[in-house]
């Protein structure tokens, strides 16, 4: 999905991880788990820096801001969901950049294209998750309530090291999403860390000429 691919950046997780469930006027609201929160919530001074090995451009991203907010969906159910803004920094330039964004909701992640966020005016909530946390193989698992994404990630592999960059990393989560409808397509991969982020991208989408694969060379984590 073209919306996923770009903001790392299109990384959400979807474990069967637990998360509570609890009325808030009269209907259900579902709060984050507190172990996606521990590994995942970046704050603002947060930043990765990633080289792409096909082209050998060095971009950076770093977070902007980090807010909390309780949306209420339909009138049938509310949640609680982090906002994680940040700005790629391409070519390491202030002058040219994108947006991006990460969501943290229920047991997932998602991550998302910051230009495709607002529709009509409006903030688009568009829940296509990662991957859930603890990993786990496969498809996200959303329950008790949450709305499942058109287009999910999948776990294709969970190593137990990952080298990038001469760096041993240790519980990795390969994670796929594959998208075509006939008149491009799009094929991506993201490498997840526990209390780090994504490690690398293998990002290849026809309608947007992407043709990259971003690994990680030095990053700061502010918690």
């Amino acid at each position: 999905m073209k919306n996923i691919i770009y903001l790392a950046t299109v990384l959400c997780i979807c474990i069967t991880g637990m998360y509570s469930c609890k009325k808030n006027s009269g209907i259900p609201h579902y709060t984050i788990d507190a172990d996606l929160k521990t590994a995942f919530d970046f704050k603002p001074g947060t930043y990765w820096i990633y080289r792409d090995s096909i082209s050998g451009r060095v971009d950076s991203f770093a977070v902007r801001t980090n807010t909390f907010s309780t949306p209420t969906i339909a009138g049938n159910y509310s949640f609680d969901i982090i906002k994680i803004t940040m700005t790629e920094y391409i070519g390491g330039s202030s002058a040219d950049t994108s947006g991006w964004q990460i969501n943290l909701f229920a047991n997932c992640e998602e991550i998302i294209w910051f230009n495709n966020i607002n529709f009509n005016g409006q903030e688009y909530i568009d829940l296509n998750p990662m991957f859930s946390f603890p990993f786990k193989l496969g498809l996200p698992l959303i329950n008790f309530g949450i709305p499942s994404g058109e287009y999910n990630g999948i776990i294709t592999n969970i190593y137990s090291n990952y080298i990038v960059n001469s760096i041993n990393y240790n519980s990795i989560a390969e994670i796929n999403f594959n998208y075509a409808n006939g008149k491009f397509n799009s094929i991506d991969w993201f490498y997840e860390c526990a209390n780090i982020g994504i490690i690398k991208m293998r990002l290849y989408d026809s309608y947007y000429s992407v043709n990259k694969v971003w690994e990680l060379q030095t990053y700061y984590i502010v918690k």
